[in-house]
């Protein structure tokens, strides 16, 4: 494996964890129309799904839950169809979203069309690194502690893959190397995800405090690589 280093010239210079949310929310700002309509399309292909498929005990299941949410939901067709069509949607907008908030953070403006067409070519490489990542999530969580490691060493590989246009060896091998010489920056990111996935269990306005953070933080990951990326690494 081919080691990196600072060769002298700039190195990182990490913006405060705090701070990543009002810059996040300048990328996502600039960008808003884009990032939502991505974003809303697993929400929209999820609804229709279930729409389809319901059956009238699912329907009744989650009208009772509503009322009580000790009350079991029961799982048929129609909310199995939902989960497995938003699962879908959220991987196929995964390398638009990426490409979006990488040229937010480089200061550049992106429609949803062109973002579409110009990370066409890399699902298939995209979909090879989510599972390679997953599994090694898995195996990681098996031992607890690694797994964190794993989120730290590879949270930013679809940007590598992407904005690098690497193989997927090549997107994991950089994004390991480089997130080795970040210090901290990666762990403050990740503790501010953390943050805002607890503050969904916050009992009454929880979930749509985490939902409105998650949204203006969503570029956040995007600045941690432009970071990186400034560095001088060899």
């Amino acid at each position: 494996m081919v080691k990196i280093k600072y060769t002298g010239g700039r190195k990182p210079n990490f913006m405060p964890a705090l701070d990543l949310l009002p810059a996040s929310w300048r990328i996502v700002h600039q960008n808003f129309i884009t990032v939502a309509e991505l974003l809303l399309i697993p929400l929209l292909v999820s609804t229709v799904a279930y729409m389809l498929f319901r059956t009238p005990a699912e329907v009744a299941s989650l009208q009772a839950a509503a009322k009580d949410p000790t009350m079991p939901i029961h799982i048929g067709p129609g909310i199995l169809a939902s989960s497995i069509a938003s699962l879908v949607a959220s991987v196929a907008i995964g390398p638009p979203l990426a490409y979006t908030l990488i040229r937010g953070a480089k200061n550049k403006r992106t429609d949803i069309w062109p973002a579409i067409l110009a990370t066409r070519r890399f699902y298939v490489r995209y979909i090879g690194l989510l599972l390679v990542v997953t599994i090694a999530f898995i195996l990681g969580a098996l031992l607890i502690v690694p797994a964190f490691f794993v989120l730290q060493r590879f949270i930013l590989t679809p940007y590598y893959l992407i904005d690098r246009d690497l193989s997927i060896k090549q997107a994991l091998l950089t994004s390991n190397n480089e997130a080795r010489q970040s210090g901290w920056a990666i762990w403050q990111l990740l503790l501010m995800i953390g943050v805002i996935i607890v503050i969904a269990y916050t009992p009454t306005i929880g979930t749509i405090m985490s939902l409105v953070l998650g949204f203006v933080f969503a570029a956040a990951p995007a600045l941690r690589y432009k970071e990186l990326t400034d560095a001088k690494f060899s």
